[in-house]
C-alpha cells in the first residue's frame, strides 16, 4: 500500500534520494532532459562504493548473482497439542513431564511447541514457556 513502509520503506527512501539529486540540478526543460538526467543518475548509483555491500558498487554485487542461502535445514513446524494437568500439576509431553503447579490440576492446558520450544497455556494465559531439556524427565517449575 502507499505510505506503508513495511512493504514500500525500500521503495520509497530510493524514490527520495533521487527527487533530492534532481533538485540539486538545473530543472529539465523537457522529458528527454529529464530522462538523461534519471540516466545519469542510474549510471552513478549503480557504479558509486557501497560499504553496505562490501565495497562493492549495486552493479559489481548484481553481477556476482543471487546471494548464498541455508537450503538444507528441514522446515520449522509449530504443534499445537491439548493436555488435561495431573493431580501432581504436570503434563506429560514427548516422555518427558512438566511441572506446571498443583494450583493448575484437572484444569485444561493447550501447548504450542516448535522443535524443543514449548509454551503452554492455561485459561487462555501463558503458564509456562520452556525449552526441553532432554537429559531430564522432570522439567521442574522454575520459582
Amino acid at each position: 500500500r502507499v505510505s506503508h513502509p513495511q512493504t514500500c520503506g525500500k521503495n520509497e527512501r530510493s524514490h527520495q534520494r533521487v527527487r533530492k539529486w534532481l533538485t540539486r540540478r538545473p530543472a529539465a526543460a523537457d522529458l528527454l532532459e529529464l530522462q538523461r538526467l534519471l540516466d545519469e543518475y542510474r549510471e552513478k548509483y549503480n557504479n558509486r562504493r557501497n560499504t553496505v555491500l562490501g565495497k562493492l558498487t549495486p552493479h559489481q554485487r548484481f553481477e556476482l548473482g543471487p546471494v548464498a542461502t541455508i537450503t538444507d535445514l528441514p522446515p520449522v513446524r509449530t504443534t499445537l497439542t491439548h493436555h488435561t494437568v495431573t493431580s501432581s500439576g504436570s503434563i506429560g509431553l514427548d516422555g518427558t513431564l512438566i511441572g506446571l503447579g498443583r494450583r493448575h490440576a484437572h484444569k485444561p492446558a493447550i501447548t504450542f511447541r516448535t522443535g524443543d520450544y514449548a509454551a503452554i497455556f492455561i485459561d487462555d494465559q501463558l503458564a509456562r514457556d520452556l525449552v526441553l531439556d532432554r537429559t531430564t524427565r522432570y522439567q521442574a517449575q522454575n520459582r
